[in-house]
């Protein structure tokens, strides 16, 4: 049951990120100004990075909710 849980938190976690990037890139910008008061601009990689790994999220979340004990 446990499994489950975890697996669709994950999978909402990776389809937000795939889905909805511009929240997670605008939290990075926030932390780098915020922390080192840099200004980060990011680039166009950097949104389809984001992309691939929340697609990477959902794809390890579904394997847990579907294989996990």
């Amino acid at each position: 049951m446990e499994a489950k849980i975890v697996g669709f938190i994950l999978i909402v976690i990776g389809g937000l990120q795939a889905v909805k990037t511009d929240w997670f890139i605008r939290f990075q910008i926030w932390t780098q100004k915020t922390l080192m008061g840099a200004d980060y601009i990011p680039s166009a990689k950097t949104y389809k990075i984001a992309r691939i790994i929340g697609a990477a999220i959902m794809i390890m979340g579904l394997s847990v909710a579907v294989w996990g004990k």
